[in-house]
């Protein structure tokens, strides 16, 4: 019940966080998910590895980091939707 409502808090307060601030913060969950973390990097790895058998070991990397960069971009746009005025959300999508 505890983990329940403090995430619920902290979705709350992101959810009011200016787009500027979520980017920066993003950012910051980017590293930490991608560098210290690593969540299924070596399944994503792997699987652009199988999707594209012909590129480089770079370049798979450079994917990755580009598909992990996007993810947490999302995850915050996602949080921000349950504020958006329903014009804004119209203009972004």
């Amino acid at each position: 019940m505890f983990l329940y409502k403090l995430s619920r808090l902290l979705l709350r307060f992101f959810d009011h966080l200016p787009f500027g601030l979520l980017t920066l913060i993003s950012d910051l969950f980017f590293v930490i998910i991608y560098y210290l973390i690593k969540y299924r990097k070596k399944v994503v790895v792997e699987n652009l590895r199988n999707s594209f058998p012909g590129k480089p070991a770079e370049e798979i990397k450079t994917i990755a980091r580009n598909f992990y960069k996007h993810f947490t971009d999302l995850l915050f746009e996602i949080i921000k939707l349950e504020s958006l005025p329903e014009e804004e959300l119209f203009r972004r999508v």
